[in-house]
Formats: C-alpha cells, structure tokens, sequence
C-alpha cells in the first residue's frame, strides 16, 4: 500500500497538462472504498472482495484515463494518462493484496 501512495505522490501533476481529472474520480472511489473496508473489519462483516477493480474499470472506461493515445505529445502517446493509469492499477492490486491479507487474519 506504501509503495502505491509513494507512486501517486511521486506522480501529482507539476503542470496543467499533467493533469488527469480522472485521477480524483478515482481516488473518491479508493477513499470510499477504504472506509468501507475499515467498517467492514471493525463489523467483523464480510469483505466485499471486486469492488474497488469494478470502481476503477467504471471510472477508467467513463473518462479518458485509459486513452493513451495523444497525437500532440511526444511518441503519440500521453506520459500523464499513462503514469495516472499505472498510478490507478497498482493501486487497485495493493488493496487487493490489503483485503486478502485481512481475509486471511479473519478465518
């Protein structure tokens, strides 16, 4: 998980075009998601195992954060999208790794 925040805070835009609207979409999504988690293990209630993959194929097939081709950057190819994308994914794979983990200290 430390090494995916490390990633998102390495990659904050430095400038308008780095921006990535979808990011902040994504990170609601992530933030909503963790306190459901939170609540969920506090509860003692079953995880709710997907949800945070179907958040972000939501977000990412609803905007344009999976569209890495940008005919006006260098290559054709947008470097913001694409480190945002990466950012978003290995995200989603650290929660993953999180919520087996606590499946796993549950049973």
């Amino acid at each position: 998980m430390s090494r995916a925040a490390a990633l998102v805070y390495g990659n904050l835009p430095r400038t308008p075009s780095d921006a990535v609207p979808e990011t902040a979409l994504f990170a609601a999504e992530v933030r909503d998601h963790l306190d459901r988690l939170a609540e969920d293990l506090a509860l003692g209630a079953p995880l709710r195992t997907g949800a945070l993959r179907e958040s972000f194929d939501r977000v990412a097939s609803g905007g344009r954060l999976a569209q890495l081709v940008d005919p006006t950057a260098p290559g054709g190819i947008s470097r913001a999208r694409s480190r945002a994308l990466t950012a978003c994914v290995r995200t989603v794979t650290s929660v993953e790794h999180l919520e087996r983990a606590a499946m796993g200290r549950a049973a």
